[in-house]
């Protein structure tokens, strides 16, 4: 291996609604995303294959999915780790001969600690980050204010995703001296909940545009769906009546939410003039991506929860390589997180491991051909709410398999918002019959334990839940 092998920089944002950037279709203001996009290939189905935060992290570094890891929930209030045993792409490249840095949110267990091929490591967990900066006396925090309320007090410079990229910076400027390529993760916080940050102020509220479904009732859809804390927190700061006062606080919820955005667009913008300062743009690999959605009240909902609308499970993803990629690329077959390693090993030429189930995706923009029928997604346990939800999403259908709810079924081409839930109606059956034999094909393949295991196990894992960070 030698300098010549490209280098890898893989941005990665937090709980990131696909309708916040411009070049997805947003009036969002993100010019250096957009500039990237411009530049390299965009994915426009691209899924997760879970809607939360530890494992859909999971299924990113290893190519496998939750059931698969086993982090298949949100660590809340218990330890969650990612087990030593796993091949992450962090292991592959190592092997192969690359420096791996990790910079900003790692979210799966042991964060204070490097670990599986990662050789320079900076990561907090929750609000350590603010607390670290009270501590040192680089910033005075009101200790009256809930941790969580302390970001609003932040300033730019010293925000954790600004921090997080200078030391991805400073990993990269140390690097490009020495004979290795680098693998370099920037994990951004933002624009995560609780949906407040230096840039509050950066939209005006009157001009944001509301979702179409903000307070479509729930009718005919799962219970769960009205007794988690997403509707909650919904009812807390919006309200469930549609009034010119809950249209109100709802824009300003959202201007908030696209402030962060902001936050995470000029951090970008400041990564991609260093790779062009230093000359690596040619042989500098640059993914953009984040873990998961959120729901910013479409549904009368927020965040995320046991629940697979577009909002939460439909994510960004563009690549970028000047002449190895093509340019302003539009990619619309479907495409799984699970596919994300596997298109970057094709890429450098390392070999795949046979434990990582994902496909390269390289073929879709080269060629058009070896495209997915179906992505599949599973959640099982949310805010303290057990639920196991398996979903199939096929080029025309959406149909989620809730074991002890209601199920859900939506026809995304005449039904784009989901708000009719097909899966009670009789001329329905064979289709969701074929739907859940696609589910259980998809189960029996991946080595999936009996479902009676797998919903003991997720009982046994019920905990209260709070607002995750």
């Amino acid at each position: 291996m030698n300098q010549a092998q490209p280098n890898i920089l893989l941005i990665l944002t937090d709980q990131q609604n696909v309708n916040t950037l411009g070049c997805y279709g947003s009036t969002a203001l993100t010019p250096n995303i957009d500039h990237l996009a411009n530049q390299g290939v965009t994915f426009t189905q691209h899924y997760v294959t879970s809607p939360l935060c530890v494992p859909s992290r999971g299924s990113l570094w290893t190519s496998r999915y939750p059931h698969q890891t086993g982090v298949m929930v949100n660590d809340e209030a218990r330890p969650i780790a990612l087990p030593d045993e796993a091949i992450t792409i962090g292991d592959v490249l190592k092997e192969a001969g690359y420096r791996n840095g990790y910079f900003g949110k790692w979210h799966l267990g042991r964060d204070h600690s490097p670990q599986h091929g990662f050789d320079e490591w900076w990561a907090h967990l929750r609000g350590s980050y603010e607390q670290d900066l009270a501590e040192t006396g680089a910033l005075y925090l009101d200790p009256l204010k809930d941790r969580l309320a302390q970001r609003q007090d932040v300033p730019f410079e010293l925000a954790h995703d600004t921090e997080t990229t200078n030391r991805a910076l400073a990993f990269i400027e140390d690097t490009r001296k020495g004979s290795s390529p680098f693998f370099c993760v920037v994990s951004m916080r933002a624009p995560h909940d609780p949906y407040v940050g230096p840039f509050d102020d950066a939209y005006d509220p009157a001009a944001i545009p509301l979702p179409s479904t903000a307070w479509n009732n729930l009718d005919r859809k799962p219970q769960t769906q009205n007794r988690g804390a997403p509707r909650q927190w919904f009812d807390q700061l919006v309200g469930l009546q549609r009034t010119p006062d809950s249209e109100s606080r709802l824009q300003q919820i959202i201007a908030r939410y696209w402030g962060l955005v902001r936050l995470v667009d000029i951090n970008v913008g400041r990564l991609l003039s260093a790779i062009a300062e230093n000359d690596l743009d040619d042989n500098t690999i640059i993914l953009f991506l984040s873990d998961h959605g959120d729901m910013m009240g479409a549904h009368s909902l927020f965040a995320k929860g046991l629940f697979m609308y577009e909002e939460s499970t439909r994510i960004p993803w563009i690549v970028r390589w000047p002449g190895h990629i093509p340019a302003a690329r539009r990619v619309d077959a479907l495409t799984s997180m699970v596919d994300v390693v596997p298109t970057i090993l094709e890429l450098v030429r390392v070999g795949q491991p046979t434990s990582m189930v994902g496909v390269s995706a390289r073929q879709l923009w080269d060629y058009g051909y070896n495209r997915r029928t179906a992505v599949f997604m599973e959640v099982y346990e949310s805010y303290g709410n057990w639920g196991p939800v398996l979903s199939i999403r096929t080029e025309r259908y959406k149909y989620s398999w809730y074991l002890g709810d209601e199920d859900e079924l939506y026809d995304l081409l005449e039904d784009p918002n989901e708000t009719m839930n097909l899966a009670n109606d009789r001329r329905q059956r064979d289709l969701i019959f074929g739907l859940r034999t696609q589910i259980s094909a998809w189960l029996r393949e991946s080595g999936d334990p009996s479902l009676s295991s797998l919903l003991a196990i997720s009982r046994g894992q019920v905990v209260d839940g709070s607002l995750d960070t």
